[in-house]
Formats: structure tokens, C-alpha cells, sequence
């Protein structure tokens, strides 16, 4: 399951407008980039499926919307989920 632009434009309360559509939807892409970066990943294709990875996004990306420059940094529960998906994708801890 990937996250689903609107999807989460509803979560966040958002009307569904077009500069909504394209600003969730680069926040998603951001936040895809990210958790892949910070697993050492080139893709998400060991992520297919898994709720977990897609609670990160779509959690990620509500950080984003809110504080686009993380200055708080990354929440405790993404952190924790960045934690699990690693453990979980790389197992051997590489």
C-alpha cells in the first residue's frame, strides 16, 4: 500500500484543491526520500506493504506540513518506526 495523496490531504483536514494535491504530494515524495535515505536504501521495494513504512511517510509528511524545516528534528514515534524499519528491512544491521 503506498500513501495515498488524498488520502492524507483528508487526514489533515485539508480542502482538496489542486496547490493542496501538489504540496501533499511533495511532501510525500519528501518523506519517501527521506526514510529511504536514512535506511540506505535506493528504493522502497523491500517496504512494499508494510504499514508501518506508510505510517512513516504519511507521519513524516504531516511534520513537514507543519514545520517545512524540521526544526524540532524528526518526532520520537518516527524515530522509533525509522528504528523498527530498519531492523526489519536490514537485518543484519548493515
Amino acid at each position: 500500500m503506498a500513501v495515498d495523496t488524498p488520502a492524507l490531504i483528508e487526514e489533515l483536514n485539508l480542502d482538496l484543491t489542486d496547490e493542496n494535491t501538489s504540496l501533499v504530494k511533495g511532501l510525500i515524495a519528501d518523506s519517501e526520500a527521506l526514510i529511504l535515505s536514512s535506511l540506505g536504501l535506493d528504493s522502497d521495494s523491500l517496504l512494499a506493504d508494510n504499514v508501518i513504512y506508510d505510517r512513516c511517510v504519511k507521519t513524516i509528511a504531516t511534520q513537514f506540513y507543519y514545520d517545512r524545516t524540521l526544526s524540532a528534528g524528526l518526532s520520537n514515534g518516527v524515530q522509533l518506526m525509522l528504528i523498527h524499519l530498519q531492523c526489519e528491512v536490514l537485518p543484519d544491521g548493515n
